[in-house]
């Protein structure tokens, strides 16, 4: 997996439709156990953010956010005893919890390039009212989110 979501990066920045293709297979390597494959496929659909995907790619992030910060730690079932490893678990999972934070944050950014500047995923002021609405007052709320974001 892991591997396959490099290649389809790259194969991603000439021909983003190739990748918007392989969509849904993308969005499924989000719920992978290990760290590394979730974080490539992240910049991966950071890649094709649009301004006709972004609600929907923006829900979805969303959803994974609530989900991962209900989450506090791991249980590792074993023979014997159940043991919570919620150290190095929780760590892992706050700097992916930040990633995605930093995706959705970026989607809706400023931009300014040359005599042009706007907000490039964002067409209207409907679609920024829902920028707002959604997507920052829903990080916002989130408790292990909503500290990040202060101390920006």
């Amino acid at each position: 997996k892991y591997l396959g979501l490099l290649a389809m990066r790259r194969i991603a920045k000439p021909c983003p439709s190739i990748a918007m293709k392989h969509r849904d297979l993308i969005l499924d390597c989000l719920d992978d156990e290990d760290v590394g494959i979730r974080t490539r496929a992240l910049e991966l659909i950071a890649e094709f953010i649009s301004r006709r995907n972004l609600k929907e790619v923006s829900r979805i992030l969303i959803g994974k956010l609530r989900s991962s910060t209900a989450t506090s730690g791991y249980i590792v079932e074993c023979d014997t005893v159940d043991v919570e490893y919620p150290t190095a678990s929780v760590d892992v999972e706050s700097k992916f919890r930040d990633l995605v934070a930093d995706r959705l944050l970026a989607a809706g950014t400023y931009v300014k390039s040359g005599d042009q500047a706007g907000y490039p995923h964002l067409g209207s002021s409907s679609d920024f009212e829902w920028y707002v609405q959604s997507v920052l007052h829903g990080l916002a709320t989130m408790h292990a989110i909503s500290h990040r974001i202060a101390e920006t």
